[in-house]
């Protein structure tokens, strides 16, 4: 062997080489995977893998994933009562105003002043009357939209079982 054989780079001695020989004496196998998961916890082939690494990670996995799903839960149910409460509230000073907006418009109606009162009065009753009818088509717009997701999601899940 002369020393421009010694200094060929491993590609280039194959591409001398026949290709028949090159076929059987040297293969490479290249393989892929494609995983996918949802979710906090990784699938067990993979817990398994990481308690290799490192005894007892895969507890201190499911642990990280039960105080997030706790925390994530917290979290939720402090929305839902700030924003019952705020309801209440608002409902609350809702009625008060009306009152307050009906009583004086009563009180400038018997003082004489008819068109003012009618306002007064008026104003709140046709708002009341505006949101009823608002917030009843938004809700049946919701259970809508809400029945077709789950007609979709019914569908989908169809689908997957006919693969």
């Amino acid at each position: 062997m002369d020393n421009e054989d010694t200094n060929e780079t491993p590609g280039e001695k194959l591409d001398k080489e026949p290709a028949n020989q090159v076929d059987k004496e040297k293969r490479i196998i290249v393989q892929a995977a494609i995983s996918r998961s949802s979710g906090p916890i990784p699938p067990p082939e993979i817990l398994k893998a990481y308690d290799i690494v490192k005894p007892g990670l895969a507890g201190e996995i499911f642990e990280m994933a039960k105080k997030q799903s706790q925390h994530r839960i917290e979290m939720e149910k402090t929305m839902i009562v700030g924003d019952s409460k705020r309801s209440w509230a608002g409902l609350i000073f809702g009625f008060i105003i009306t009152l307050v907006s009906i009583g004086t418009g009563a009180f400038l109606i018997q003082q004489g002043h008819d068109v003012a009162g009618g306002v007064f009065a008026g104003t709140p009753i046709v708002s009341i009357v505006t949101a009823f009818i608002y917030g009843t088509n938004k809700r049946s717009q919701e259970r809508t939209e809400k029945q077709k997701a789950l007609l979709e999601v019914g569908m989908d899940d169809e689908d997957d079982e006919d693969d």
